[in-house]
């Protein structure tokens, strides 16, 4: 029997959309201000790209550890606690960023600000995924991170602006830390706890599709860890990689605010179709899309205008393509295995972002380029594709027969 939502569940809803959203906002600006300020910091400690490709590396091994770590504490504590607690921890860590002295204390503090932003990132899910009505929950957790490019668009035009790489890890300290308790006061969560019935059994209040075999559990690791990979790759080296490729540093800067707008497009537009198109169907056509845009991006003959406009639909297929790869995994797990799951699958996302600008930061270095650089996120777009169709097509064949 379908268990009537409550009076107030609409709003409950709303609040923690809201609240999510903003988080996702405060972790995008976050995530972004890395590599907008790159280049201010490599001048500043005096930093070779495989050293830099550490520094962005280090914050991303702490979200692969926080992304553990924040499944777990939400089983006991709840997901408004940890949150808050998320929020706190990365804004503080960014605050401190803004006084490192030298290089080992710029890692230190970046690998404690991932940590904070890792725990957040499963949280989120599992807010939206619970209070979003049943018919909407794809679409709204997709739509939730929408925020994170816009989040990426200030911080790239606080780099375009001239701000000092200080000032604007300042700013994406404080902003988090002074918005916490308004998130803890807003989202009404328990922490999660297994149902007593037959763990085959499905929560008749959150319908849901069969539990996934195992190949579905490993495609989907398979898919957020290539997908992240490309996309931390793109987010930390981007404007370094267009200045290579002859961009002006203008230019650049801006590069990486279309990458956001395209992703922020990417978010929205994704959001309304999968309101109506089968996952299966749709994400490898925006992972094909990727690849095209990679080709055109890496092409020695593309003119400055093409290239933008390949920054664009990159932006909008690998960023849009993560946000519905969050805004599907949640409908995959029974509600009893949900935040296990969910906590695995982004684990695995986080750990394809920390190789990625690692990996990236070396082809550099050994002088191959950043033509050969991008041209190597072709394949693992191709692989992420398939893997998206392998971890998806369940979905349109093995609900329940009462839906």
């Amino acid at each position: 029997m379908i268990q009537k939502r409550r009076p107030d569940s609409t709003w409950t809803g709303l609040c923690a959309f809201a609240c999510c959203f903003v988080i996702a906002m405060f972790e995008g600006f976050d995530i972004q201000l890395v590599g907008v300020a790159g280049a201010q910091l490599a001048g500043h400690f005096g930093f070779a790209p495989n050293i830099l490709g550490l520094m962005f590396s280090a914050s991303l091994l702490g979200l692969f550890l926080g992304a553990l770590l924040g499944g777990r504490c939400e089983a006991r504590w709840g997901a408004a606690r940890v949150l808050t607690a998320s929020m706190c921890a990365f804004g503080a860590m960014t605050v401190a960023t803004a006084f490192a002295w030298d290089g080992f204390s710029l890692i230190g503090f970046r690998l404690c600000t991932g940590v904070g932003l890792g725990a957040a990132m499963p949280n989120l899910i599992l807010v939206v995924t619970r209070t979003a009505p049943e018919t909407w929950r794809r679409t709204l957790t997709t739509l939730l991170w929408a925020g994170t490019p816009i989040g990426g668009i200030l911080v790239a035009q606080c780099g375009a602006a001239g701000l000092s790489w200080r000032t604007m890890f300042a700013i994406g300290g404080l902003l988090p830390m002074l918005c916490a308790p308004i998130v803890m006061a807003l989202i009404t969560d328990h922490p999660s706890r297994p149902p007593a019935r037959c763990a085959a059994q499905v929560d008749d209040a959150c319908p849901t599709i069969a539990a996934p075999s195992r190949w579905v559990m490993v495609a989907a690791g398979t898919c957020f860890f290539c997908t992240l990979l490309a996309l931390y790759t793109l987010l930390n080296w981007l404007p370094i990689l267009l200045r290579d490729l002859g961009l002006t540093p203008a230019e650049a800067a801006q590069g990486a605010a279309i990458f956001n707008s395209g992703g922020l497009a990417g978010a929205l537009l994704l959001g309304v179709l999968l309101r109506f198109l089968r996952p299966a169907h749709l994400l490898p056509f925006i992972y094909a899309a990727f690849v095209i845009a990679l080709l055109l991006l890496a092409l020695p003959s593309s003119s400055s205008g093409a290239r933008l406009v390949a920054v664009g639909t990159c932006g909008l297929a690998v960023i849009g393509g993560q946000y519905a790869l969050y805004g599907v995994v949640g409908t995959l797990y029974p509600v009893h295995s949900r935040t296990r799951g969910v906590t695995m699958a982004v684990a695995s996302g986080r750990l394809g972002a920390l190789i990625g600008p690692l990996l990236a930061g070396l082809v550099l270095q050994v002088g191959l380029g950043s033509q050969l650089a991008l041209l190597s996120l072709a394949p693992i777009a191709i692989i992420a594709g398939l893997a998206s169709y392998v971890m998806t097509h369940p979905l349109s064949v093995k609900r329940k027969p009462t839906e």
